[in-house]
């Protein structure tokens, strides 16, 4: 039984896809991903997963292992909050953005830093190992939205828990691309909650 596949693609960009067909055909609901190690191909497959089933999302490898690491938390995380939110009252950390290879990136330092923070709160000597583990099951759990309706999704259902916003300006809206679509959520978010933490980003200049 497997939780999850990663699929690399590499000179041959069929071969990926047509694997992913036969293993959902044996198993509908196990996640499967795409892992690109060629940054020329990135516009391609974000044009094309979003037409094939059998591809539930796209990464971006950035020479650096730990992306290995960030998909499978944010894998657990997904299937985790919800459950985590209501009985171990873990805060929330919303991630809105709609390229492969920002939030690959975004993802791979989120986690690092998260992590990173749990490990200075243990003490070294520490040998409760169940104590461990349930202070690694309390860190915030990092969502991905990729869009305006994913995101108030999220917003919607989480905003107890929301310990802060990282969002992109321009992202799709109605099933549109929207230059103003970050602005458009955190006036949606702040007028819910004034007090949330919210960064703004964006890789355009004029913004």
């Amino acid at each position: 039984h497997f939780d999850l596949v990663i699929l690399m693609v590499g000179m041959d960009n069929k071969a990926p896809i047509e694997l992913s067909e036969k293993i959902k055909e044996k198993q509908p609901d196990l996640p499967i991903y795409l892992l690109l190690s060629q940054k020329s191909n990135v516009k391609h497959f974000e044009e094309l997963v979003p037409t094939i089933k059998t591809i539930d999302k796209l990464f971006v490898w950035n020479s650096d292992s730990q992306i290995i690491f960030a998909i499978v938390k944010s894998t657990e995380d997904s299937v985790n909050v919800e459950n985590d939110t209501r009985i171990g009252l873990v805060r929330v950390i919303l991630l809105i953005e709609d390229s492969a290879l920002y939030y690959s990136k975004y993802l791979q330092m989120l986690y690092t830093i998260v992590f990173g923070q749990i490990q200075q709160l243990l003490p070294e000597v520490e040998k409760n190992e169940l104590d461990k583990i349930s202070k690694m099951r309390s860190r915030p759990k990092i969502l991905l939205a990729k869009n305006y309706e994913e995101a108030t999704y999220i917003f919607n259902k989480y905003k107890d828990f929301l310990l802060c916003v990282i969002s992109d300006m321009e992202f799709d809206h109605n099933g549109k691309p929207d230059k103003t679509a970050g602005v458009k959520f955190i006036k949606y978010a702040k007028s819910h909650m004034s007090r949330l933490p919210i960064v703004l980003q964006s890789s355009d200049p004029d913004n």
